[in-house]
């Protein structure tokens, strides 16, 4: 495993599914129009891998709404 913080931040799975099902999650969305046009992303990641979502994601602790958003 490299030493990208990305790579190494996350939690085992096991531990995950714990804090989802017991603690609430912040996360940010962005909606994003250019003329008439919307823009969406398809997940690579779980929950909803491959569906197409809006931008955005988690909060990381210690972050604001507007560096997660950028993130």
């Amino acid at each position: 495993m490299s030493s990208n913080s990305e790579e190494t931040d996350f939690v085992p799975s096991i531990l995950y599914d714990q804090i989802v099902r017991w603690m609430p999650n912040a996360s940010v969305e962005a909606v994003i129009v250019m003329e008439k046009s919307l823009l969406f992303l398809k997940r690579k990641n779980q929950p909803a891998m491959g569906q197409w979502w809006f931008a955005g994601g988690r909060i990381r602790k210690g972050e604001s709404l507007e560096e997660a958003l950028r993130r």
